[in-house]
């Protein structure tokens, strides 16, 4: 892999999740991309190569979800975090069968920053 800086693409329809994320993870110093669309994600894959994406739990679970996963997991892409609303208990099961995920994250927003940038920081260095 070359010697491109740590990036993180953060993929959430949910606009407050998403500002929240990004306040807390861009506090870190790394490149931070963020989209509620999965085109712009893919494109966004295939430009900055991202070593962590942040993911919507429910966008997961859906083909597009799973697809995105993979083409950043060809171009890199170390880990995945998804996070999910503390509601959706009954889907973790489908969740952790799809292969993809890193981390997982049940929260009722707003999540704890400081959970959030240690984990993110773990899954970049691999420690988890």
């Amino acid at each position: 892999m070359s010697a491109v800086a740590a990036s993180i693409l953060v993929v959430h329809r949910d606009r407050k999740t998403q500002r929240v994320v990004q306040r807390i993870l861009g506090a870190t110093g790394l490149r931070l991309d963020v989209t509620d669309d999965h085109e712009q994600a893919m494109r966004l894959v295939a430009q900055t190569t991202p070593r962590l994406l942040v993911l919507d739990g429910a966008d997961l679970l859906q083909p597009h979800g799973r697809a995105l996963v993979a083409a950043a997991e060809l171009r890199g892409a170390t880990a995945c975090l998804t996070l999910m609303a503390a509601d959706a208990n009954a889907e973790v099961p489908r969740l952790l069968a799809t292969g993809a995920v890193s981390n997982l994250l049940v929260h009722a927003m707003p999540v704890l920053a400081e959970e959030l940038i240690v984990t993110a920081h773990k899954l970049l260095r691999s420690d988890i």
